[in-house]
């Protein structure tokens, strides 16, 4: 079965037990609880996504160098993917031997990474709502953070945020796991770079 955005954000709600109230039914109806969980989805979901280095959220970008000069110590500065949450690594080599980086914000307002490898690869977490790939651990997950995010201002209390955290750290665990379960993207290598250049 298809996971939409809509059956998360119902779970949420379930899991406060807001059970008897009606279901939203699209994501952008105006409603009393969907605008109230339009308001905290955001946040609450990229915060999911950079607590973990998911495989299903795992992915890699040639960087594109920035205009402006790189910071002294770093011989290159390269501009950070549009959906990325969270840098990881630079994808050369084994992860037990990690090339430095540094992430920043450029006086105009760029924000960047610093290294000092030429040709970057970056391997990073990214924005993604396609839930029917995140695994059903993950997406249980994530609906009892929302569910905890959301629990103060439907029920007027902490009681309720409070009772749900704990399942959530169990649920949280349980998709950890199962991420590293999944095969993850193949990770390029250096003589990969060195043959592309010839």
């Amino acid at each position: 079965m298809a996971i939409s955005k809509v059956d998360v954000w119902n779970q949420a709600l379930a899991t406060i037990g807001q059970v008897t109230r009606s279901k939203i039914e699209t994501p952008d109806e105006n409603t009393p609880d969907a605008n109230t969980i339009r308001a905290f989805y955001p946040i609450a979901l990229d915060a999911f996504l950079d607590s973990h280095h998911w495989a299903w959220a795992t992915k890699y970008a040639t960087l594109s160098q920035d205009s402006a000069d790189p910071v002294d110590g770093w011989a290159f500065s390269y501009k950070l993917p549009a959906d990325i949450i969270a840098p990881r690594r630079i994808a050369i080599g084994s992860p037990d031997d990690p090339v430095e980086f540094i992430t920043a914000i450029t006086a105009g307002g760029v924000p960047v990474i610093y290294t000092s490898w030429a040709e970057a690869v970056l391997e990073y977490t990214a924005r993604t709502e396609d839930f029917n790939s995140w695994g059903p651990m993950a997406v249980r997950a994530f609906s009892y953070y929302l569910g905890m995010e959301i629990a103060t201002t439907f029920t007027g209390g902490r009681s309720k945020a409070a009772s749900i955290r704990a399942v959530y750290f169990q649920a949280l665990e349980d998709a950890r796991l199962a991420s590293h379960e999944m095969v993850t993207p193949r990770v390029p290598t250096e003589n990969i770079f060195t043959d592309a250049r010839g």
